[in-house]
Parts: structure tokens; C-alpha cells; sequence
């Protein structure tokens, strides 16, 4: 049986993880697949073959599905193509799954954001579904299979084209927005964090894209959907990544994908502040730097001086 949900899978340069992943889609044969590959840097000669590799690896469709892929001739970076793919990916779909090539989901995790997509179809607060949950169990917790936060995770998720049109690639208004972050995620520790995140992006000064993304959901106050149990794994934390690239960031990866057995629901839909407090405490605040409160007054320090 095939899958009905599109599948918007990112690609580049590490064919062994491709692999992986393209051989977990196999499985479950989705009956649309949208396919995008970086261009080869011009400064790194193995791109050329790597790049090669990769799209060989993920032209191997054997099965009835409406496939569709954008291979770049030129190397548009991490942020820019990425932004670029999921807006393709939205202009063809009204909603989705998005995977990179390090991420490793569960099964489980493609029947929940197909059953959570349907569900929340119409309920425009809720702006993502969350495959990561920072490898933490919370079903002592919580009698549901997932909870509302504020913490967007895109290692493995699934949005709608309704909330994909918020995206605010611009930064605009961010002084407005920048004094209503403490409003928005409450906790100082979270709030301190996402400030060294959004501030970096809004000055150009980092390569993540997923900034504009986490703005973009404060500025509509929505939510995020997180599993009680973590449904996908990254793998991608090593040499050949194009950022994360800080040694502390592969113990992300010992965060092991899940299965549920059924997926219980919420009786509504509510804020859970205290698990993003664990999530972050237990887990973003020993791996991540920039939640250290020395890398928060670091930060301020140097922007002061400049």
C-alpha cells in the first residue's frame, strides 16, 4: 500500500546517508515525491562525483509515484536552497513532509504527521509538526502521544502551504518582534537562546534558515506539535556537515527514533510550557552553546563594541 502525504526530500552531497534515507521512502512508497539537490562547490573538487552519486541514488524510483526533482547546476548554499526547495515543494502541495538527508525517521513518524496533518488542516495556530523531540520520553508525563509548543524542530517535520506562506525570508519589522520574544516562549533560558539565533540571522551573520522559520511562527504566535517520544534521529553531525559543525552537537544523535503503537489525542489545544522547559534544560542547554548563558553575554558584549 502506498503513501498519500508528499514527501519533499533535501539533498546534496553525502551519498551513505542518501542512501539511508531514500531506501526508509522505499518502504513506504509515497505516491508523490518531490526530490531537490544542491549544485557542486566550486572550491571543493569531490562535489562534482558526490553530487553525482547522490542523484543517481534517488532517480532509483521503483515504484508508482508521481515524482519530481530539482537538481541545481550551481551550489545556492545550505539556507538559500533550502528555503528555495520547500517553496517549491509548497507551490506544487497544500501540505507535507519535509526530510533532509541526515534525518532518519521512524515509521510511526509518517503515519503521525499524515494522521496530524488532516486533523489540523484547519486550524491555522498550528504552524508545524515536529519529528525531533530532543530524545526524551514523556509518556510518564503526559497520557497523550504528543503536546503544543513553541520549539520548531526541523529535523524531519511536516507543515501546511497555509503556514508556509508566513515565512518571512526578510526579517521584517524584527525590532517590533524582537521585544515580544520573552512574551512568546515565556522562559528566560528559551528566550535568551532564540535571541542569539534570531539576532545572528537577522544580521546576516549565520547560514541556518531555519531562524526565518522559528521568526516567522513567533510572529503569528503559533504552535508546534511534539511527539511524547522522539520519531527521528540525525545523523548528520560530522565532517561533512554544512553546519552544526561544533563537536558537542553529535550527542544530538544518540537520540534514538521511536514507534507508536497508536496515537492518542489531546482533548485541546494548550501550551505545554513546562516540557519545552525540560526540553531545553535537559537537553538544547547541555549540547547547544549558544544557550550557555557565557555564549548569551558574549554575544551582547561584542554587539556592544561594534
Amino acid at each position: 500500500m502506498s503513501y498519500e502525504t508528499p514527501i519533499l526530500l533535501i539533498v546534496f552531497n553525502r551519498p551513505k546517508k542518501t542512501q539511508i534515507i531514500f531506501d526508509l521512502i522505499k518502504k513506504i512508497k509515497p505516491k508523490k515525491l518531490f526530490i531537490s539537490a544542491d549544485g557542486p562547490r566550486k572550491e571543493k573538487i569531490k562535489d562534482d562525483l558526490l553530487c553525482k552519486e547522490v542523484r543517481s541514488i534517488v532517480k532509483n524510483i521503483d515504484w508508482n509515484c508521481d515524482h519530481n526533482f530539482r537538481f541545481n547546476d550551481i551550489n545556492q548554499g545550505c539556507k538559500v536552497n533550502v528555503i528555495k526547495s520547500i517553496d517549491w515543494f509548497f507551490s506544487n502541495n497544500e501540505k507535507g513532509i519535509i526530510l533532509e538527508d541526515d534525518c532518519i525517521p521512524s515509521e510511526s513518524f509518517f503515519v503521525f504527521c499524515e494522521k496530524l496533518l488532516e486533523r489540523y488542516n484547519n486550524n491555522h495556530k498550528i504552524m508545524q509538526i515536529n519529528g525531533f523531540n530532543g530524545g526524551l520520553n514523556f509518556n510518564s508525563l503526559i497520557k497523550d502521544s504528543y503536546y503544543y509548543s513553541k520549539l520548531n524542530h526541523t529535523w524531519g517535520w511536516a507543515s501546511w502551504k497555509r503556514a508556509w506562506n508566513k515565512f518571512d525570508k526578510n526579517f521584517l519589522e524584527y525590532d517590533k518582534y524582537k521585544n515580544k520574544i520573552n512574551n512568546y516562549y515565556i522562559d528566560n533560558g528559551i528566550s535568551s537562546w532564540m535571541k542569539v539565533y534570531l539576532d545572528k540571522a537577522f544580521k546576516n551573520q549565520d547560514n541556518i534558515w531555519s531562524s526565518n522559520w522559528s521568526f516567522s511562527i513567533l510572529k503569528e504566535n503559533g504552535l508546534c506539535i511534539t511527539p511524547s517520544v522522539n520519531l527521528v534521529r540525525n545523523i548528520g553531525f560530522d565532517t561533512s556537515a554544512t553546519s552544526g559543525k561544533s563537536e558537542i552537537f553529535k550527542k544530538f544523535s544518540n537520540a534514538k527514533e521511536f514507534e507508536f503503537t497508536n496515537i492518542i489525542y489531546p482533548n485541546e489545544v494548550k501550551f505545554n510550557l513546562k516540557l519545552d522547559r525540560i526540553t531545553f534544560n535537559q537537553v538544547i542547554k547541555k549540547i547547544d552553546p549558544r544557550a550557555s548563558k557565557f555564549y548569551y553575554l558574549l554575544n551582547i558584549i561584542k554587539n556592544f563594541f561594534k
